[in-house]
């Protein structure tokens, strides 16, 4: 007989302070007083989308065990999936609480097909022809890559220890990934990197928060309203083709590869040097207006990610400047 599920309350309770901040910011949660362990739970026990099968995935190891000794459960094992399995009572989440979750919902729900866009109406002889507007769909698959790129890059709870500029472990085969796996085994690939972009992108939002007019800035994940929104419609057509990101995506590193730091600064300095003053505490302003290439700018923000800091160090254009 499977044993009873753990309530969420029951299972933040063994965290250590630390790691409810960790959550709380992961799901950008208002908290009465962060000061004490108790808002900071019943901030996390009373969020609708911080379900407890994805603050699992988010803690490393450690906590995990410290859940199973609090609940009197065995708290051996190496692997992740194993140990959550074990605090969801051996039983996976049934579909409808997975169709709960905003990013599993949306990578493992069958959609149909969409329609064939209608064709347009020809020109006549002799008129112009309309301007392409906006980056292309190429152009916006070697953004989204970069971006996973970094985000899986910035991950501090992988064994061993990547960046750290983001408190997770989403991506890897013995950490998050393969829990994700047992959740959701078709999308898996998706779901990994698109917890992951948003965890990067959190931070990346805190960041940008401490200057005077955020809205201003351009950064690696805020490249404006407009062209954000291009992104994420982008990658939501790319999940519902139904083929793995490697497949769709020119992704310069194997999802779980063992990580090479002098590598990715090889692949981020693509637009070669870059000029930068620092800004404390925001990050690096780049000298001179965004490229008005999207491609082009995010290159130049990938550039000044170098030299790699102990924190996300939020290289930035100001528009308008």
């Amino acid at each position: 007989m499977l044993a009873k599920m753990a309530s969420k309350r029951a299972v933040l309770e063994a965290l250590s302070r630390d790691d409810l901040h960790a959550l709380v910011d992961a799901y950008d949660l208002a908290v009465s007083d962060r000061r004490k362990k108790d808002a900071l739970i019943d901030a996390l026990a009373a969020s609708k989308k911080a379900h407890l099968d994805e603050l699992l995935a988010l803690l490393s190891r450690d906590p995990l065990k410290a859940i199973c000794r609090h609940l009197g459960l065995n708290d051996s094992g190496k692997l992740k999936a194993d140990i959550v399995e074990r605090i969801l009572g051996g039983a996976r989440p049934q579909q409808q609480e997975l169709a709960k979750s905003p990013v599993l919902s949306e990578t493992s729900r069958s959609r149909p097909p969409e329609p064939p866009p209608r064709p347009s109406p020809a020109a006549p002889p002799g008129a112009p022809r309309a301007a392409a507007t906006g980056p292309s769909n190429d152009a916006l698959d070697r953004i989204l890559a970069l971006q996973f790129l970094v985000a899986w890059a910035g991950e501090g709870r992988s064994e061993p220890k990547r960046l750290g500029w983001w408190d997770t472990d989403l991506v890897d085969e013995a950490g998050g990934g393969d829990l994700l796996a047992r959740l959701a085994p078709r999308t898996h690939l998706w779901a990994s990197l698109e917890l992951v972009r948003k965890a990067a992108r959190r931070v990346d939002e805190r960041a940008r928060g401490k200057h005077g007019d955020p809205d201003k800035l351009r950064t690696l994940y805020f490249l404006g309203f407009d062209l954000d929104d291009r992104l994420n419609d982008r990658l939501a057509e790319l999940k519902r083709q139904g083929r793995p990101p490697e497949a769709v995506l020119p992704l310069p590193f194997k999802l779980g590869a063992d990580f090479d730091q002098d590598r990715l600064v090889e692949l981020l300095s693509k637009a070669g040097s870059v000029s930068f003053e620092k800004v404390p505490p925001v990050g690096r302003r780049l000298e001179g207006s965004p490229p008005s290439s999207p491609e082009e700018m995010v290159n130049a923000l990938a550039a000044a990610l170098t030299p790699l800091g102990d924190e996300y160090p939020l290289p930035f254009f100001k528009a308008g400047s």
